[in-house]
C-alpha cells in the first residue's frame, strides 16, 4: 500500500490533538502492538483502519487519521454518540508511528470481524428474507435510539454498519460507525445544511437544499438502503440502485416540486428495478411496498419515521409478530405516535411511561392513512 498520509506531525503535536479530544481518553501507545500496515481493514478519505492488538483487550481496529487537517475526523472523535448497542465501542485515542517516521493520531475501537453490512449481504446471496427484514428492523431500532439522543447521523449506508458476529442466519448483530457528518440537535432546533449536503450520493435526502432539516433525512437514506438490499446483485452491480437515485439530482438548488420528484423516484424503482426483473424474487413484496404510494419519499414531513417504518415492516413482514401501533380512521388524516418526530420523547419502541398508559403524540399529516397498517399479517 502506498504511503498516502499527509504532512508529518511531531509526537508532541499529535499528543496536543489527542488532549483536545475530551471524550476519548488517551491510551499509552506502548500498549498497541502487532499493527498490520500491509492489509488495511478499510481505507477512506480521511482515515485508514488497521488491525492491531491492544494490551488487556486483544484484537482491535486502529483508525489512523491521514492528515492533521482532517477536521471532520477530529469532530467525529469528539462526537458523544456512544449509545450502547448502537455505535462501535471506542477505547480511546493514541498516537502511532507511521512507517517508522510519521506520527499520527489514531482512534482505538472494537473490531467487527464480519466486515461492513453491504459486503456481508453481498457475500451471502442465500440470506433469507426473514434475515434481511430482521436487519432492517434492527437498523430502525438503532435509528430510534439515535433520535432519542437527538443525533442526526447523515451518513446511513451499509458500508457504515459493521457486523460483529453471526450467531445464526436469523441473528445478525451489527453497529453503526463513522460519525464525521453526525450532529446533535438541541431541543426544538433544526440545522442548516450546505446545498450539496454531506454524505454519499444517492443517500442524501432532497431537503438538504432547504434552510433546515431534522431526523427525517436519515430515513431517506434508510429507504434507499432498504431497497438496495432487495436487489439481486447477481444481475446488477453493487451500488446500482444508489447510483440511479443519485442521477436524479434531487438535492440540487433548482430541483422540481416534491410531487414531481416523488414520481421520478418511484419511476426509477419500478421501471429500472422491479419491472426489469432486478429484484430478488423473495424480496419482491418488500420492494413493492417501499416503491409504492404507501411509502412517501421526497416530502420529509410525510416520510415514515423510524418508529412507523418498524411497525409497518414488522406487521407486513414480521412473520407473525404484531406491531404495536395504532391508527385513527382513514378519513381523519391523523396519526397517533408513541414517539415524537422531534426525538424529545424518552420512551423506547413500544414502551410506556410511568402510570401504565401509553403516551401518544398526535401529528397532523396531509397524507392518506397507511394502507400497510390496515392490510398487515
Amino acid at each position: 500500500m502506498e504511503d498516502e498520509l499527509a504532512q508529518e506531525l511531531t509526537k508532541a503535536e499529535c499528543r496536543d490533538i489527542c488532549a483536545q479530544l475530551s471524550h476519548s481518553p488517551f491510551l499509552d501507545p506502548n500498549r498497541i502492538s502487532c499493527v498490520n500496515y500491509e492489509r488495511p481493514l478499510g481505507d477512506g478519505a480521511y482515515c485508514v483502519t488497521l488491525r492491531a492488538e491492544l494490551e488487556g483487550v486483544g484484537q482491535i481496529a486502529l483508525r489512523v487519521v491521514k492528515s492533521e487537517n482532517a477536521k471532520e475526523v477530529y469532530k467525529e472523535l469528539k462526537q458523544n454518540v456512544s449509545i450502547r448497542g448502537t455505535t462501535v465501542e471506542t477505547y480511546g485515542v493514541t498516537v502511532v508511528k507511521w512507517r517508522g517516521t510519521t506520527w499520527r493520531v489514531a482512534q482505538v475501537m472494537e473490531i467487527c470481524e464480519m466486515g461492513n453490512m453491504d459486503d456481508f449481504i453481498a457475500q451471502r446471496p442465500s440470506l433469507s428474507l426473514r434475515s434481511r427484514v430482521g436487519i432492517l428492523r434492527a437498523a430502525l431500532r438503532k435509528l430510534s435510539d439515535l433520535k432519542r439522543s437527538r443525533v442526526v447521523w447523515r451518513d446511513l449506508k451499509g458500508q457504515n454498519m459493521l457486523v460483529r458476529r453471526q450467531d445464526g442466519e436469523d441473528d445478525v448483530d451489527f453497529v453503526f460507525c463513522d460519525w464525521g457528518f453526525a450532529v446533535r440537535l438541541n431541543e426544538n432546533e433544526k440545522r442548516r445544511m450546505t446545498l450539496g449536503g454531506p454524505g454519499t450520493e444517492g443517500y442524501i435526502a432532497p431537503e438538504t437544499k432547504t434552510p433546515d432539516y431534522q431526523f427525517s433525512c436519515d430515513m431517506w437514506a434508510f429507504l434507499v438502503w432498504a431497497c438496495s438490499i432487495c436487489v439481486d446483485l447477481a444481475k446488477t452491480g453493487a451500488g446500482e440502485l444508489e447510483h440511479e437515485i443519485a442521477k436524479l439530482k434531487l438535492n440540487t438548488r433548482y430541483s422540481s416540486s416534491r410531487k414531481a420528484e416523488e414520481a421520478k423516484v418511484k419511476k426509477v424503482l419500478r421501471q429500472k428495478f422491479l419491472e426489469a426483473g432486478l429484484v430478488r424474487e423473495d424480496c419482491r413484496g418488500l420492494f413493492e411496498l417501499l416503491s409504492s404510494d404507501e411509502c412517501p419519499w421526497t416530502q420529509p414531513e410525510l416520510r415514515w419515521t423510524a418508529e412507523e417504518a418498524h411497525a409497518i415492516i414488522s406487521q407486513r413482514f414480521g412473520f407473525g409478530e404484531r406491531a404495536r401501533v395504532e391508527c385513527l380512521s382513514p378519513s381523519s388524516c391523523l396519526k397517533t405516535l408513541k414517539i415524537a418526530e422531534s426525538g424529545k420523547e424518552n420512551a423506547s419502541l413500544g414502551s410506556k411511561p410511568p402510570g401504565g398508559a401509553t403516551r401518544r403524540v398526535t401529528r397532523t399529516r396531509s397524507r392518506k392513512a397507511l394502507g400497510a397498517l390496515q392490510n398487515g399479517v
